[in-house]
C-alpha cells in the first residue's frame, strides 16, 4: 500500500490515482487557488538529481511547450533537494478501461471512432512538434 504525504508544495494531495516505475500519481488541490489538479511526482526512493529523475524533467519541459485541448496543460515544474514532480490539470471522469469494464461489451462504433479521432488529433499535435509519446 502506498501512502499519501499530505502535501507537496503548494498541494494538499488527496490520494494516490496511478502509478509507474518512477512516479506516483495523485489527485490534489493546488493552494491558495483552490484548484483540482493531477501531482505527478518522482517516487521517493529516486534522487532529483539522478539521470532517472531527467527522464521527468525532459517530460516536463516537452509538455510545456505543447497546448492542445486534447493534452494537459502543465500548470508547474518543481525541483528541490528533496524531491521532483509536475503540477497538471486534473481531467475528471473515468478512464477508458473502466469505460469498456463498465460496458462489459465495448462501447460501440460511434464513441470508439470519436474516441480514436481525439486521441489521433491530440498525438498529431505533439508529432507535428517532434514528440512523440511512448507511455
Amino acid at each position: 500500500m502506498t501512502v499519501t504525504p499530505e502535501r507537496l508544495g503548494d498541494c494538499r494531495l488527496i490520494e494516490v490515482i496511478g502509478q509507474g516505475p518512477l512516479t506516483l500519481v495523485y489527485r490534489g488541490i493546488q493552494e491558495p487557488l483552490g484548484r483540482p489538479v493531477t501531482v505527478k511526482a518522482l517516487r521517493p526512493s529516486i534522487t532529483p538529481s539522478s539521470s532517472l529523475a531527467q527522464q521527468l524533467e525532459r517530460e516536463a519541459h516537452l509538455l510545456s511547450s505543447l497546448r492542445h485541448g486534447g493534452i494537459v496543460t502543465l500548470y508547474d515544474f518543481v525541483r528541490r533537494d528533496d524531491g521532483m514532480w509536475l503540477v497538471l490539470e486534473h481531467v475528471a471522469g473515468p478512464t477508458l478501461a473502466a469505460l469498456l469494464e463498465r460496458t462489459g461489451r465495448g462501447l460501440g462504433i460511434p464513441a470508439s471512432v470519436s474516441i480514436a479521432l481525439a486521441l489521433a488529433d491530440a498525438l498529431g499535435h505533439a508529432h507535428e512538434r517532434g514528440i512523440i509519446h511512448r507511455d
